[in-house]
């Protein structure tokens, strides 16, 4: 009988084969395997590999919005640049042992996917909003998040 898994054990066993295979790697049989648990499982959290697909690259978008933006909130200059750098080294680890996305994993799975690289680069170009925004010198107009 298979151990119970929920939703987060498949999305952590999907990002680390994402982050050491590439998009290949994430296959619900082998994602099972690795899990060591039947495909059946799998199709209790997710419609399909799309689906899950889907989540991984929407959970990546949405790491912005939802996990560095509120931290930084009200810092300026370069104290929310320490801050935002801490943040980031802080991820880098999390990502690589499947617990948080992985830039380095989507990055890749955007090199063979025009639809992902779309993506990829409308997320970026946030970033990139955002930490002009941070760096801002605080007394300029507009410079709040």
């Amino acid at each position: 009988m298979d151990r119970e898994l929920g939703r987060n054990d498949w999305l952590k066993a999907a990002r680390i084969a994402l982050l050491r295979g590439g998009v290949e790697a994430v296959r619900v049989e082998k994602l099972a395997r690795d899990l060591k648990v039947t495909k059946g499982s799998f199709y209790w959290h997710f419609t399909d590999r799309e689906e899950l697909l889907e989540v991984l690259l929407r959970e990546w978008e949405e790491e912005l919005l939802q996990d560095i933006i509120p931290r930084l909130q009200g810092q300026r200059g370069l104290e929310a640049l320490r801050l935002l750098m801490r943040l980031l080294v802080e991820r880098v680890p999390l990502g690589e042992q499947g617990i948080l996305p992985s830039d380095a994993a989507v990055f890749t799975w955007a090199s063979v996917s025009p639809t992902v690289a779309r993506r990829v680069n409308q997320a970026e170009k946030k970033r990139v909003e955002l930490l002009t925004r941070v760096i801002r010198d605080p007394s300029a107009p507009n410079s709040c998040i």
